[in-house]
């Protein structure tokens, strides 16, 4: 469990920091992905309550241009 919320929080923490250098709004991206500001929060900090789906991680993925590393990990790179 313990390297659940850790993974989760390490991704959230890399969706962050890549939204941030594609000088993009918590705000905006969270509008262009059709999800509330708050939800997006609360992935950036590893606090969202229910598990991130496949599809909900992969709109994020796509939108900020990252790639998974690996099967099923949290750990993102920039492409």
């Amino acid at each position: 469990d313990t390297t659940l919320n850790t993974n989760i929080l390490i991704f959230g923490q890399q969706i962050r920091k890549a939204r941030i250098a594609n000088k993009e709004s918590l705000r905006t991206m969270a509008k262009e992905l059709h999800i509330s500001p708050s939800r997006l929060s609360q992935i950036e900090n590893g606090c969202y309550p229910h598990p991130i789906n496949a599809a909900l991680k992969n709109k994020l993925l796509a939108y900020l241009g990252l790639v998974l590393d690996g099967i099923n990990k949290a750990s993102i790179l920039i492409t």
